[in-house]
Order: C-alpha cells, then sequence, then structure tokens
C-alpha cells in the first residue's frame, strides 16, 4: 500500500511538471526548442501538445531540458522593435484607452507569432523557432506588461 502511494505520487507530480511546461505557448517552445537543440529525437516525433505531455509523462521532465528563458537578444529587428514598443506602452501609462489599443494589437502579433512557431516546428525549422520563440518571450512578457499597467489603472481610479 505505502509503495502504490509513493508510485501514485510520483505519477502525479510527473504529470504535474509536464502540464507545467506545455501549459502556455511560450513554456512548450522553449521546451521544444531545448529538446531539439539537445537532439531529443522522441519529442520532435510528438510535436502536438498532448503528444508532448505523452513522452514527458514517459520520459520524466527531470531527465529532458528545462523550459528556462533565454534572456539575450541577437537579433537586431527585434531588439528595436521591442525598444520601441516599450517606449510605447511607457508613453500610455495613465491612458487605459491607448494601452487597450496597443493591447489589442500585441494580442495579434502573439497569435502571428504562436502561428508561426507551429509552421516552424512543422517544417522541423529550429533555427526559425528559436527566433520566434525569442519573439514569442518579448511579446508575452509586453503584453503583461500592459495587462499590469491596466490594472493599476483600474486600481487607482477606483481609489
Amino acid at each position: 500500500m505505502q509503495e502504490e502511494r509513493r508510485h501514485s505520487a510520483e505519477q502525479a507530480a510527473r504529470l504535474n511538471t509536464a502540464y507545467a511546461i506545455l501549459k502556455t505557448p511560450l513554456s512548450r517552445a522553449r521546451y521544444l526548442v531545448r529538446a531539439c537543440a539537445v537532439g531529443e529525437s522522441h519529442v520532435m516525433s510528438h510535436i502536438s501538445p498532448i503528444g508532448c505531455l505523452h513522452q514527458l509523462y514517459l520520459h520524466g521532465a527531470s531527465s529532458t531540458p528545462q523550459a528556462e528563458e533565454d534572456t539575450s537578444i541577437d537579433d537586431p529587428e527585434l531588439l528595436s522593435d521591442m525598444l520601441e514598443a516599450r517606449e510605447e506602452v511607457a508613453a500610455a501609462v495613465g491612458r487605459p484607452g491607448t494601452l487597450r489599443t496597443i493591447g489589442t494589437r500585441v494580442a495579434g502579433q502573439l497569435s502571428a507569432c504562436e502561428t508561426d512557431l507551429r509552421l516552424a516546428f512543422a517544417h522541423n525549422d529550429i533555427a526559425q523557432a528559436s527566433k520566434l520563440t525569442a519573439r514569442l518571450s518579448y511579446l508575452t512578457r509586453l503584453s503583461e506588461d500592459i495587462s499590469q499597467n491596466l490594472h493599476t489603472a483600474a486600481s487607482t481610479s477606483q481609489t
């Protein structure tokens, strides 16, 4: 009975870890790019989230590449876009309508980036997937910052 509980707890932990990695497009993309970089062929044969979840469950997330954040940006165009968008958001702080407009545009960019990322993985273009993952990371953080600014603006207007 004790062994059964231990085994069940281990399986639940593996499943929770796999789910956490696959929960968002960004962590999923990071995982897949890292897995491809170290030659985890069993991962690329199961690109779908369900396939990845199954592989993570079978092989254990501890033996797979971590879905860590790469903080370096070596794409000058992405860096320029990031700086410009940050300036635009900073200038819009305190103007919820403008922030919502920017947020809508960023949401569209996120969606397009996720689509491009799926295509890159489908074509096994890991170099492009890696670049798109960096872009997705930037767009995700930008979207989170916009949401935070909108939340702050809403909280301030209620007081």
